[in-house]
């Protein structure tokens, strides 16, 4: 076995890690979907099917992996362990070869239990293995109003919520541009491992979204002249959002989401960090100038204490 250090091997990790073709992601819905006077809320999770692993690791070591698996049960649960093995022969130093070994758990639950304890061990022991680990990266705030409606639309997805006898419909969010192929992988051919293709100390950890700070800026103060603050520029400003459909519609996901906060069936952390990301986006829309971004975010906390 030689060291995972060789141009080859950082190839080989950088394939493993290759984003899949949007049509190998499925979308789920996270549990606690519900619904409040506003309408339903729900938050997408993106995941790949054990088939789409297997496609990946089979691409690039062919028929040189394996896998292993061993029930095991621990405080009165049952779990099934996946262990994974994969080799290639390196080819900067021919004759020699690359191995890897992984290993994954996952719960033995009541729906199809063997099959499914089976296909979520393998998949997370091939997390290990960079394939899909970028997905744990993917945005997973609540739908925006655009992509979840009350009534049936043209190829949608239909979500029942049992406990409350109702019926949604929704589509799944798009990827961003960090999360798409880069031209390496196509579906369903073979991904193409070019160690020339690698520079020496190549990052091989998934693109990360950068949260977006805004530095503080120290408060000026004119006289004679309305600052950010200001209840006349606060007025303006809410004017200026409510006359915008897609402030509407940001606004409208606050309510939503502040009402399921009210019913505790949100954490406070949780409730934070989405209503953090409404404020952005409606910054981002309505970036006419530093004073109007300002009166927006005031704008934005005064509805949220009415609301």
């Amino acid at each position: 076995m030689t060291e995972k250090k060789t141009p080859f091997a950082k190839a080989v990790i950088k394939a493993l890690a290759e984003p899949f073709h949007p049509n190998e992601i499925n979308w789920r819905l996270a549990p606690g979907a519900g619904w409040s006077k506003y309408g339903p809320f729900a938050q997408p999770l993106a995941y790949l099917t054990a088939r789409s692993v297997v496609g990946r690791l089979t691409n690039v070591f062919g028929a040189d992996w394996q896998d292993s698996y061993q029930v095991i049960k621990l405080g009165g649960q049952e779990g099934m362990i996946c262990t994974l093995t994969a080799q290639i022969e390196d080819q900067d130093k021919p004759g020699t070869f690359l191995e890897w070994c992984h290993s994954g758990c996952a719960p033995v639950t009541g729906i199809d239990p063997i099959k499914g304890a089976e296909s979520d061990s393998l998949k997370r022991a091939a997390v290990k293995l960079m394939v899909g680990r970028y997905l744990h990266y993917v945005d997973s705030s609540y739908l925006p109003s655009s992509h979840i409606s009350e009534t049936k639309q043209p190829g949608w997805i239909k979500h029942y919520i049992k406990k409350l006898d109702k019926e949604f419909w929704w589509r799944p969010p798009s990827l961003p541009a960090e999360f798409l192929p880069s031209g390496g992988c196509e579906l369903p051919g073979k991904l193409t491992i070019s160690p020339e293709a690698v520079e020496d100390g190549v990052e091989l950890e998934p693109p990360r979204i950068e949260q977006q700070t805004e530095k503080p800026q120290p408060q000026q103060v004119t006289k004679g002249r309305p600052g950010p603050d200001d209840p006349e520029w606060v007025a303006l400003a809410a004017k200026k959002l409510s006359q915008c459909e897609n402030a509407k519609k940001e606004l409208e996901c606050y309510r939503g989401i502040r009402e399921a906060y009210d019913n505790s069936l949100m954490s406070k952390d949780r409730f934070a960090e989405i209503t953090h990301h409404i404020a952005m986006r409606i910054e981002q829309n309505y970036n006419e100038n530093e004073k109007f971004k300002k009166s927006a975010r005031a704008a934005l906390k005064l509805v949220q204490a009415k609301a």
